[in-house]
């Protein structure tokens, strides 16, 4: 492979994200989507992307909404009972399958 090709091969990026944008959420949009991409969690809660971007708990809860099924709430929370988010275009973690499949069983058993 010469340098032209490995420069045309890009590592496929994170899907784009598809917004209902408005002008009151324009600027808040961005941050969110970013602390939700970044990689270093699988999971976010409203508190820390609040604290990572300096927006509100009001915005960050404005944007998630903004973001509609781009963005999904883990049907687990934190150590805290938070919720946790993250975004639609990441697999699910483990603990959120054998949450699911706990789920199934508990449900089905009545």
């Amino acid at each position: 492979m010469n340098g032209d090709e490995k420069q045309k091969m890009a590592i496929p990026a994170l899907a784009p994200v598809a917004v209902k944008k408005t002008s009151k959420t324009d600027h808040i949009i961005e941050p969110v989507v970013a602390a939700l991409s970044d990689s270093r969690y699988d999971f976010r809660t409203i508190e820390g992307i609040s604290k990572e971007t300096g927006l509100s708990l009001a915005e960050v809860n404005s944007a998630i909404d903004s973001l509609g099924p781009a963005v999904r709430m883990a049907n687990v929370t934190d150590t805290d009972g938070r919720s946790l988010y993250t975004l639609s275009s990441r697999r699910k973690k483990t603990r959120e399958i054998i949450s699911e499949a706990r789920a199934f069983l508990a449900g089905s058993a009545r």
